[in-house]
């Protein structure tokens, strides 16, 4: 199912989950598309489908469907049916809600693209919703950060980009050596500590004394300040210490600090 999605309108107008469902119509040479959304959040006039052929974007001014040209003024309806358009053809749609003389902006545009042999090819179909279809050049239509306006990750093995490459541009004499997505400043990345995969940048800071999340900053949050963090951090670092030396009798559980 294609989605109509993104409609910025004027007025508080906000067009919704608008869907498209496509149907083959009996006869062979024609094609029925049928619409479906979800109502405005805000009473409206109603809504226009608008449509074309050739290149995508508006003016949308196409012509051939048996309830006219477009757009097609459907009325407060949440579904509709347009019909008799060109099997053979590529078509744009877009949709528009109106409150008198004001209308919202477009939808995001979806297209319909020939039938393949047995019915509607499948490549039509957004199905990880990032805007990219396969026909679109999506070359995971199953994961939402990939597609082609994606930015290449250097060091995952993925194309990122769908562009055929994998891990493009990527400086092979200075790897991710710990292999977290980000590389040593050195390199030009912002990975404060390249040979630990827990300290990279948008990581979670920890009251550790470590600058976790690379930010230039060392345990900033507001409990990593407090009175009894400043009691119990040597209390937990002098037993982290004891127990990478192998010393034993060392737990560092139920710690608890010192009274006054």
């Amino acid at each position: 199912m294609l989605q109509f999605t993104n409609l910025f309108c004027s007025r508080s107008l906000l067009l919704i989950a608008a869907c498209l469902q496509i149907v083959l119509s009996g006869n062979a040479h024609a094609v029925d598309v049928s619409f479906s959304w979800s109502p405005n959040p805000e009473p409206v006039d109603g809504y226009r489908i608008h449509y074309k052929t050739g290149t995508s974007g508006p003016p949308y001014n196409g012509t051939g469907a048996t309830e006219g040209s477009s757009p097609v003024d459907i009325g407060d309806v949440t579904s509709f049916t347009l019909h008799g358009l060109a099997e053979e053809e590529t078509y744009y749609f877009s949709l528009t809600a109106y409150i008198g003389s004001v209308e919202s902006g477009y939808a995001q545009e979806v297209v319909l693209y020939p039938a393949g042999p047995g019915g509607v090819d499948t490549a039509i179909v957004d199905n990880d919703g990032d805007g990219f279809t396969e026909a679109w050049g999506d070359c995971d239509d199953e994961d939402a950060r990939i597609h082609p306006n994606a930015e290449e990750i250097c060091w995952d093995g993925t194309d990122n980009n769908c562009n055929g490459l994998t891990d493009e541009d990527c400086n092979v004499s200075c790897p991710d050596a710990d292999g977290d997505g980000y590389r040593d400043p050195s390199c030009g990345g912002s990975d404060c500590n390249d040979d630990d995969r827990t300290i990279r940048p948008g990581a979670v800071e920890i009251c550790d004394n470590i600058d976790n999340n690379c930010d230039g900053r060392i345990d900033e949050n507001r409990i990593c300040t407090s009175e009894f963090w400043s009691l119990m951090m040597p209390v937990i670092l002098n037993a982290a210490e004891a127990a990478q030396a192998g010393r034993t009798g060392v737990s560092t559980t139920n710690l608890q600090a010192a009274p006054d």
